[in-house]
């Protein structure tokens, strides 16, 4: 596939992920598989870094012992650098134990885009909490329901994206979430 402008290309995968989102496995056609689209997949972490800040910010003031804005958002700004390059890294030899190596890239890419589709839904919840509309057990039901969908929307991308049984798409959300927890407590203690 010849390059496209970084604008068409973000444009395009955002809308498949969108799809694939919309449990549509036609999505994976509006992504770049390429060596070089597996590269500018990682452009997604600037595309969702705007909603990350906000939820960083509104987790920020609504912690009782709240640290300097600056060193709260570069600290976090770290921990979600080196989120998005821990999984990646850690799916080389997974992929490789699950005889679906052929279908890396594709998932890489994939999994990259779907990840801002993922961190902008979570954000009209952070919106809802921090403007007072959504009551606690609400906000918590309601967290606990975009979480459950979000796991959901990982395990489809993972069976779509690396052709993937049920179990090993299962296997792949699991080690995802176990990633982010491990380098959240790392970051926890450090921080």
């Amino acid at each position: 596939m010849p390059t496209r402008p970084l604008l068409t290309e973000v444009t395009a995968a955002l809308y498949g992920a969108w799809r694939l989102a919309r449990l549509d496995a036609s999505g994976m056609r509006r992504f770049d598989l390429s060596e070089a689209g597996f590269w500018r997949s990682f452009a997604a972490v600037g595309v969702a870094a705007p909603a990350y800040l906000a939820l960083i910010l509104l987790n920020h003031h609504q912690d009782p012992a709240p640290a300097d804005v600056f060193s709260t958002l570069a600290f976090q700004g770290l921990v979600y650098v080196v989120q998005w390059a821990v999984f990646p890294l850690v799916m080389i030899p997974v992929s490789q134990a699950l005889g679906l190596k052929r279908n890396y890239v594709p998932f890489i890419i994939a999994f990259n885009w779907a990840a801002v589709v993922q961190i902008a839904a979570f954000l009209p919840i952070a919106l809802l909490m921090f403007a007072g509309l959504l009551p606690g057990t609400v906000a918590g039901l309601v967290t606990m329901i975009a979480f459950g969908a979000i796991l959901y929307f990982q395990w489809f991308v993972a069976r779509v994206a690396l052709a993937a049984n049920p179990i090993a798409a299962a296997a792949v959300v699991a080690l995802d979430v176990a990633l982010a927890l491990i380098v959240q407590g790392f970051a926890a203690r450090l921080g």
